[in-house]
């Protein structure tokens, strides 16, 4: 054995030496093998036998400084590599790590332990697990808190039997395989009060956020293609061993509530249902649907609408109201206490009815079921009145009003119909003086003065189209279809008003007779017996007093049929002499226009647009046709003229016949060769604008001057 500097050398023996003593220690390398000398014998320093054999060494210095280098602990079988075993009861830590350097404190394969000043850190790489394989994993102390900075996976159960479960950042999934047990129970059988009122973030269970806009908090997600009776959500009721509330399929909600109490309450904001409808089932004695709001001004409070094809009629109508157990009672109550100028009920129609009715009341009960009823009962009362009324409105009032703009109103119904019909069977016999209508009112005067303008019936048609204001029709042909009797005198007896702007083809007063009228018949007959008591008395007076006449005829005289050997208008006189004419056209206050005008005879061919004829042998000197210009001062007064635009013949036109001489016209060409005339006629203008009369039937004329 020698020793040189930094290092120690000793020799290599093939055998172990035999020369030691008991009471001595020692190492030796026995065939290239470190060997140590325990007192009895020899042990290789890797058999791991004699866990001791260390202390004699340790037992005057306990320090192994490590100036430079690894010390390393090799293991070359299964054994355990180092083992450190604390037997002392006394205080002490089994192993203790210092490490004043950036270093980790233990490194392993795939993990790490690191102390940063009091935080101790255990890092584990990429798929990296903690099994507690021998009981369960404690991590942290009561007062600490544990925190883990990435994703934590629990393969087994994951219990906090204290404290609060805080998550900062990241979401919480929680993925389940079992079908026998609840994937999230929350469980608090201690709280009673705790989340009354309007207190934030106070309940059983919150889920809270104080920044979302247009996202969900809480979203339940089911696949329907999947779902079958299944719930959405479920609200069980323990002591009942109920379910009070359910969302299903589809939305399918369903509340059990409790009876003559709120099972939904909506204090603000509407309740909005695109396709389904509302069933009410109640079993108490109060209003089963109730809609109050005193706010609604001019807005509707409650709105039945439908666009489709409706044809659904009495339990099947669009609304029905169905109190079968109705007697003494009321079906429906309308009190329209501060009505002023609105409607009761209004019903209108928007299509042209045909066999339809607006209101239709019918009573299906046998007849002896109506003794002291009604079928309809319509009643104006009015208290005792002490003051002055202005007007009361109609008791009664039926109001038709359409609009239409490209399309066509069809109208072929009645507005009011008042039918009567009697069958007389067998000996029957009918005596009735009644009126299908009688209006009648009665005003006693005793000490007050009358000044109503009421009128007895008032029919008022503002956009009258090919309907009758009032048709009256009769098939007994000894009655008469209107009669009215006047007995004032200071008023006419029958005073026919149009007011407004009549549309085409339309009459204030139209007579129409649809049937053939017998000999000395008429369509319309005005009849005086008496005497005229002054010298502007008229059998009929029509007076057209608008403010500008357009176009407007105030008489027009009209024949509609293809063929008429009749005058559109015949005015006869039997009277022997007629000093005012039995036409008679006056037109005194007449500047400009013209008093009598044939303004359209375009479509005749053989005819003519006037006509003076006479049959009277009489030879008496007189004139068939008289036009006389009867003022002296009238320089510029024409009595006739004729205006031709029709040119029979290149330069020429024909202008009037006299007695078979015709009257032509010339643009100031002559005649002569260029016109066929007959011999005695006469072309005015001719050539050098001179007249030339037709000598011989041919083209021959000769100048007159």
């Amino acid at each position: 054995m020698k020793t040189s500097i930094g290092y120690l050398e000793m020799d290599n023996v093939t055998a172990s030496p035999t020369d030691l003593r008991s009471d001595r220690g020692g190492i030796a390398i026995i065939n290239s093998a470190p060997y140590f000398w325990d007192g009895t014998s020899w042990t290789a320093f890797s058999s791991g036998a004699g866990s001791s054999s260390f202390d004699p060494i340790y037992d005057a210095d306990k320090l192994l400084l490590m100036d430079g280098g690894l010390l390393e602990f090799r293991m070359t079988t299964e054994a355990n590599g180092l083992y450190l075993n604390k037997t002392d009861v006394v205080s002490g830590d089994v192993l203790v790590i210092a490490n004043s350097g950036t270093g980790k404190d233990i490194t392993g394969p795939a993990w790490s332990i690191i102390s940063t000043g009091s935080v101790g850190i255990l890092e584990l790489t990429s798929g990296g697990t903690i099994n507690a394989t021998g009981g369960a994993l404690t991590i942290g102390l009561a007062g600490t808190t544990t925190s883990f900075a990435g994703a934590a996976t629990v393969a087994q159960a994951f219990t906090i039997t204290t404290g609060t479960f805080t998550h900062s950042v990241g979401a919480n999934v929680l993925t389940d395989t079992s079908n026998v047990a609840a994937s999230l129970l929350v469980t608090n059988n201690t709280a009673t009060t705790y989340g009354t009122g309007p207190a934030a973030s106070a309940g059983v269970a919150v889920i809270r956020s104080t920044s979302l806009t247009t996202g969900t908090l809480l979203k339940l997600q089911l696949t329907e293609g999947t779902l079958n009776g299944g719930y959405y959500l479920d609200c069980y009721d323990v002591t009942g061993s109920a379910v009070v509330f359910k969302v299903g399929e589809d939305g399918a909600t369903t509340i059990a509530g409790a009876g003559a109490a709120n099972a939904f309450t909506i204090t603000a904001g509407d309740v909005l249902m695109s396709d389904g409808s509302v069933t009410i089932t109640d079993a108490d004695n109060a209003a089963s649907f109730t809609v109050t709001n005193n706010s609604a001004t001019s807005a509707s409070m409650f709105v039945l609408a439908g666009s489709g094809v409706f044809t659904g009629n009495t339990t099947s109508s669009f609304v029905t109201v169905t109190p079968s157990g109705l007697t003494t009672g009321t079906g429906i109550y309308e009190p329209l206490a501060a009505i002023t100028t609105g409607k009761g009920t209004h019903i209108t129609a928007g299509a042209t009815l045909t066999t339809g009715s607006l209101l239709y009341v019918q009573d299906t009960g046998a007849n002896s079921a109506i003794t002291s009823g009604t079928i309809a009962s319509l009643d104006l009362t009015s208290t005792a009145i002490t003051g002055t009324v202005n007007k009361i409105g109609s008791g009664v009032s039926i109001t038709s009003s359409r609009t239409t703009t490209t399309g066509t109103v069809a109208d072929d119904w009645d507005l009011l119909s008042l039918i009567q019909t009697d069958i007389i069977n067998g000996a029957g016999s009918m005596s009735s003086t009644g009126s299908i209508l009688h209006v009648e009112k009665v005003t006693t005067n005793t000490s007050g003065t009358v000044t109503d303008t009421t009128k007895g019936i008032e029919v008022v048609m503002a956009a009258l189209g090919t309907g009758d204001g009032i048709e009256i029709t009769t098939a007994n042909v000894g009655a008469v279809a209107l009669d009215i009797h006047g007995i004032a005198t200071s008023v006419s007896d029958v005073l026919i008003t149009g007011t407004g702007v009549k549309a085409d083809n339309k009459a204030v007063l139209e007579v129409t007779s649809s049937g053939a009228t017998a000999a000395g018949s008429s369509v319309l007959r005005v009849t005086a017996t008496g005497t005229p008591a002054a010298a502007t008395s008229y059998l009929a007076e029509f007076d057209y007093s608008g403010a500008t006449e357009e176009t407007n005829d105030p008489i027009t005289v009209q024949i509609t049929s293809g063929t008429s050997t009749g005058a559109a208008l015949n005015v006869v006189s039997t009277a022997t002499t007629i000093t005012g004419g039995i036409v008679n056209i006056s037109g005194a206050s007449a500047t400009t226009g013209i008093l009598l005008n044939v303004a359209d005879a375009n479509a005749l061919t053989t005819g003519s647009v006037a006509m003076f004829k006479s049959n009277s042998a009489d030879t008496t000197a007189r004139s068939l046709v008289t036009i006389h210009n009867d003022n002296s001062a009238a320089v510029g007064a024409v009595p006739l003229t004729i205006t031709q635009d029709a040119i029979p013949t290149t330069h020429f036109k024909k202008v009037a016949v006299l007695a078979g001489v015709t009257l032509w016209i010339s643009d100031g060409t002559t005649a002569n060769g260029a016109l066929t005339g007959t011999a005695g006629d006469i072309c005015f203008n001719g050539g050098s604008n001179k007249p030339e009369y037709c000598s011989t039937t041919g083209t021959t004329w000769a100048a007159l001057v």
